[in-house]
């Protein structure tokens, strides 16, 4: 039997790579599919949601780079010490090659996921609110709102953007939020500090994401819109469930590419009003808990979230929860 002269862990660790990449993120993977997460990050202002994740999805990522990478060690301490087996070797300093191994990683998951998932379509809820039935609002109605939604956002528009908005509020009849559309990279809004967000060429809509409807009129240039930076009030318009720009028009992910948004530090006095959207959503998240626990929600409108839901065909004829009595009428 061969008598190896164990070598000092020093001599070993010369034998290291200067870097190593333990986890291997393919290109196809992203986060396409967990965008709440991202969402998550943006309201809390950090990563942690998605390193939790991170940890669970790539947990064996690195026993098989440790293959290929005690194989390569392996043959290089056989050369070194000419001797024909390293198995005593590895098996001496098993822990600190493995620790050596993370120390010298140099691979970053979420850098490459958030590479791979590239640009979202979000939008910043003004917490606006603009009145429903707009279908048969008189001309002084459709101009006293487009004067209110100007005065609140501090912007001049020409008669052509004037008309944009007449517009958008006309064909938006079941009134709902108004919000700012743009086209950006999530990470931009998760770790900043600064307190202020402003949007030049803003896209603007007014949506309703209970019967998932809305229009949006894209102004161009009316000056500099400044709003607080409220994380609350940023959101991904794919965790949205109604959204009317995905879910009814097909809309192409970069359509609000024009909005040109920024983040500084400066004093503003500016007082948001309550979003109802952040309110619907807020009870959404309630209704969804309650549904994951087994039961359902009387008032809750959504499908999806009730077990036990039949057809009535008595006046009125609709579909009902036996559970707990919530009723769609037809």
């Amino acid at each position: 039997m061969e008598t190896v002269i164990m070598p000092s862990w020093e001599e070993v660790k010369e034998l290291l790579p200067k870097r190593t990449s333990l986890y291997y993120v393919d290109y196809n993977a992203s986060l396409d599919d967990h965008l709440d997460l991202l969402q998550e990050c943006i309201e809390n202002g950090e990563y942690d949601t998605l390193y939790s994740a991170i940890d669970d999805w790539y947990i064996d990522s690195p026993l098989y780079t440790f293959e290929y990478l005690d194989k390569e060690l392996a043959d290089d301490i056989c050369r070194k010490f000419d001797i024909k087996d390293a198995e005593e070797i590895m098996e001496e300093y098993e822990q600190e090659i493995r620790d050596e191994y993370y120390n010298r990683d140099d691979s970053d998951v979420l850098k490459d996921l958030l590479r791979n998932t590239g640009k979202q379509t979000m939008f910043y809820d003004t917490g606006i609110e603009i009145d429903s039935d707009s279908w048969q609002w008189n001309r002084e109605k459709i101009a006293k709102t487009r004067n209110f939604i100007k005065k609140s956002l501090k912007i001049k528009c020409s008669k052509r953007q004037n008309r944009l908005i007449d517009t958008m509020l006309c064909q938006a009849s079941y009134g709902g939020s108004l919000v700012i559309y743009f086209y950006d990279d999530v990470s931009d809004f998760i770790e900043t500090t600064q307190n202020t967000i402003t949007f030049k060429n803003p896209v603007i809509a007014i949506i309703d994401t209970v019967n998932g409807s809305g229009d949006n009129c894209d102004l161009g240039k009316v000056g500099e819109i400044e709003m607080p930076f409220n994380r609350e009030r940023i959101r991904l318009c794919k965790t949205i469930k109604y959204s009317y720009t995905f879910s009814v028009c097909g809309m192409y992910s970069d359509w609000c590419e024009d909005t040109i948004v920024g983040l500084k530090d400066t004093v503003i006095t500016k007082v948001l009003g309550e979003s109802a959207l952040s309110l619907k959503l807020q009870k959404d998240a309630k209704y969804s808990e309650v549904f994951k626990s087994g039961s359902c929600s009387f008032g809750d409108v959504d499908f999806n979230r009730h077990r036990n839901v039949i057809y009535r065909n008595d006046y009125p004829a609709g579909h009902t929860c036996k559970d707990c009595g919530t009723f769609w009428i037809d």
